[in-house]
């Protein structure tokens, strides 16, 4: 594989993988990492207990597929009729910039998608136990699934492959604390390069960004083809 791109969850999601895998590890050239919520607890977010309180109650009674595209179909409609709230419902989307405001309504008719409660649960376990780790089964579940009461951290010590991780300096998610940073300690210093805080993105902009094909994709582009080229 030429690289594996992962944004947001993805890209956790993808690291961990290769964490896990030797042999994913030697088939991947390189990765990238758009947004990555890599160190916990996460940054600070606003509606940071949403997304427990909704999978918790909401998605255990509903299907998801029902609840997001219910929330969709509402978004999409209040931003269409009131185009001058959408700087402000653009918040939702994690995007503090401006880069995209008008097209807002384009963007609720495809997001939120379809997350299912183990993988929201997930995340906030890690966030609650400020650790990468698996998912945590209780006691008893963890002792069947792992040989041990407590879930397995993640080892990104493990990963061989060259590793590109972009932030947005306006990501109410997302950060890196390069200072403080646990995860970047287990990382090979060697393959790793970090873009920190160095677009004026908020967390959905790396993906509907207007700007990010001037601004971030020419340099994943360049990440990708030093090593597909066998460069460093």
């Amino acid at each position: 594989l030429a690289s594996i791109i992962g944004h947001s969850q993805g890209g956790s999601a993808g690291l961990a993988a290769l964490a896990e895998s030797d042999e994913l590890s030697k088939l991947v050239r390189s990765f990238v990492g758009l947004a990555a919520p890599l160190d916990f607890p996460l940054a600070n977010l606003p509606l940071k207990p949403l997304p427990m309180l909704a999978h918790t109650f909401i998605y255990r009674l509903v299907h998801p597929g029902v609840v997001s595209a219910a929330t969709r179909l509402v978004l999409n409609g209040f931003s269409t009729a009131f185009p001058r709230l959408n700087p402000m419902l653009i918040c939702l989307l994690g995007c503090e910039s401006t880069d995209n405001v008008a097209t807002v309504p384009d963007v609720f008719g495809y997001y939120p998608r379809e997350a299912s409660y183990k993988k929201m649960n997930h995340l906030v376990q890690m966030d609650s136990s400020h650790k990468f780790q698996k998912y945590d089964y209780g006691k008893e579940g963890n002792l069947e699934k792992y040989g041990q009461e407590e879930p397995k951290a993640y080892d990104f010590s493990r990963v061989k492959t060259p590793v590109a991780l972009f932030y947005g300096k306006y990501d109410p998610i997302a950060s890196m604390d390069i200072s403080s940073s646990s995860f970047l300690k287990q990382l090979p210093a060697a393959s790793l390069k970090i873009f920190n805080d160095s677009l004026p993105y908020g967390h959905g902009d790396f993906i509907w960004g207007r700007s990010a094909k001037y601004h971030l994709y020419p340099k994943v582009i360049k990440h990708i083809q030093q090593h597909l080229n066998g460069e460093h």
